[in-house]
């Protein structure tokens, strides 16, 4: 079974065994988002943004990354790797935050114990908009300041041994220069790129900018600890 779309003369191949295509990738998202094709018909693989923000085909189970036809479609196989953290399970093993506070989804572009981009969700049906305001859903300021230490934190449990870590929690000290430029509307991805500035001994300085499209949206610089969980 196989789709076919015509593309500047030249027939790309949806799936089709035993074919390979380098360009499919690109082909694919373009005439996906334009409703020509569509992933094969076996519910295993979805479409999803890897960690330099392109969408590209995953298998939903480890056992389907096997069947995942990469090679035929020219996409990339997985997206686990170790600059990537993707699920929030994952993060719950890196931040002892859980839901309704665990408020960033994913972590990427990784340079570890140096640097990484957070990715937040925010959704109108998110705790921290309701009664903010009625109307008129804004997100708080301070939990954008909230959303930049848990990145911190997950970066920092990210670069440090799992042994070093266990039994430790990673604490706000200060904030400093925080500016809030635009309100953050919810139904929004934003991104918050932080940087290790400095560290001494278990005090850490970060720096970072959130963004919403490419628009900065505020910026902050703080601190935090390592100490040890009661």
């Amino acid at each position: 079974m196989r789709k076919v779309v015509k593309v500047n003369g030249r027939n790309i191949f949806v799936y089709r065994k035993g074919h390979e295509n380098k360009h499919l990738g690109r082909a694919f998202v373009k005439y996906w988002k334009e409703g020509k094709v569509a992933l094969p018909p076996n519910g295993k693989h979805r479409l999803q943004e890897d960690r330099h923000g392109k969408k590209r085909v995953f298998a939903n189970s480890a056992l389907d990354r096997r069947k995942l036809p990469h090679k035929k479609l020219g996409l990339q196989r997985s997206i686990h790797r170790k600059n990537y953290v993707e699920i929030r399970n994952a993060l719950k093993e890196l931040l002892p935050h859980r839901e309704p506070m665990l408020l960033i989804d994913k972590l990427i572009n990784i340079v570890p114990l140096k640097s990484a981009t957070a990715i937040m969700h925010v959704k109108k049906e998110g705790f921290y908009v309701q009664g903010h305001f009625p109307g008129q859903p804004v997100m708080p300021g301070v939990l954008i300041v909230e959303a930049f230490g848990q990145a911190a934190a997950a970066l920092t449990a990210h670069g440090i041994d799992p042994k070093e870590y266990e039994n430790k929690l990673v604490f706000l000290m200060s904030v400093d220069k925080a500016r809030f430029r635009n309100p953050v509307i919810p139904d929004c991805e934003l991104r918050l790129e932080i940087e290790a500035v400095r560290s001494h001994g278990r005090v850490w300085k970060y720096k970072g900018t959130a963004k919403v499209e490419g628009k900065r949206m505020a910026d902050a610089e703080w601190s935090a600890t390592i100490v040890d969980r009661k």
